[in-house]
């Protein structure tokens, strides 16, 4: 089930007494391991009656002696279980045995990072008699919403059109994005935050500065790619690095527009990129820019650069800054 129907369940007779948390959503699940603890276990008792097992720690042996006694004054002992897949404890029948026999006193909520191994015979088992939760990244307007909520609980207003803006600049991990919004939040005095607080307050990652570059060099700006080159290079990008997404960009836009070019449907396109909505939405604008042919001439300039600095032939920084003007000049 969506962790949404989950949350929905959590204080109700409905919930198991297993659930098994999956998926890359981290952030989330974190936030649904709280309201766990929040409904199950009285504050007063967290030490005693929920216990947070993750690696090492996650044995039968180390589990079973937490969930033997009774929870002291809480309604619900819970064992928080952190593992990777592969964890050898899917492969003790004890365990499994242990959530095919967990009752209402106690809530076992297993966090798998990433995705379950539903190859083997133990979880297939665990999932029969759980509640099986996954936390798929957020799509784009779901993050504007927490985005928008978060700096509400902080206090202040901001428009979707200004969270989709701070999430083009900080990125779609909710962890970073947390972390800009309390920054912003506690450095702006007026109640609703701006445009222009965001823009002078929030990191730039690499791949926004990249795509703002590519944009400067669509548009045959030489003034704006070099001023972008050197805020990248300023903020401690690695010519190296930033040579290799400025190629990435490039061939994203150049299987943009072959696919187009071909009649391919854009959700057919889209899949086939693999890119998160703003990513998409960014390369499909880039390509209006671009044709077939200018698209590969500026992936080859990249690419014998690449050589170039491989061969020790050219000094990275230099090179990339001699690229950038020569795409964004046309030669």
């Amino acid at each position: 089930m969506d962790y949404k129907d989950y949350i929905k369940l959590i204080g109700t007779s409905d919930i198991k007494p297993v659930c098994m948390l999956t998926g890359d959503e981290e952030y989330v699940k974190n936030s649904v391991l709280e309201r766990l603890k929040k409904a199950y276990v009285d504050e007063s008792m967290l030490d005693f009656d929920m216990g947070v097992f993750e690696d090492q720690s996650v044995t039968y042996d180390a589990i079973i002696p937490f969930l033997s006694a009774p929870a002291f004054i809480s309604e619900r002992k819970l064992a928080i279980i952190k593992l990777k897949p592969d964890n050898a404890i899917f492969k003790d029948d004890r365990f499994v045995s242990l959530c095919e026999d967990a009752d209402d006193t106690m809530l076992i909520a297993i966090c798998i990072s990433g995705n379950a191994d539903k190859r083997l015979s133990s979880v297939k088992k665990i999932e029969a008699v759980s509640d099986v939760v996954s936390f798929d990244k957020l799509e784009k307007s779901d993050i504007v919403k927490w985005v928008v909520r978060t700096f509400k609980e902080n206090g202040k207003k901001i428009t979707p059109t200004d969270a989709q803006y701070l999430i083009s600049l900080a990125g779609e991990e909710l962890y970073s994005l947390q972390n800009e919004i309390g920054k912003v939040a506690n450095s702006t005095e007026e109640d609703i935050v701006t445009h222009e607080d965001i823009e002078s307050m929030v990191a730039h990652t690499p791949e926004h500065g990249v795509f703002l570059l590519v944009d400067a060099v669509a548009a045959k700006n030489t003034k704006d790619a070099i001023r972008q080159c050197n805020l990248l290079l300023n903020d401690g990008g690695e010519p190296f690095q930033l040579l290799a997404l400025v190629e990435r960009q490039l061939q994203l836009i150049m299987r943009y527009i072959g696919m187009t070019s071909n009649g391919v449907q854009q959700k057919d396109i889209a899949q086939k990129l693999a890119l998160k909505p703003f990513m998409y939405d960014k390369v499909k604008k880039q390509s209006q820019n671009f044709t077939l042919e200018g698209c590969k001439t500026a992936l080859s300039m990249c690419l014998d650069l690449d050589s170039q600095i491989k061969s020790g032939k050219v000094e990275a920084k230099t090179g990339f800054e001699l690229l950038v003007v020569r795409l964004s000049q046309g030669k």
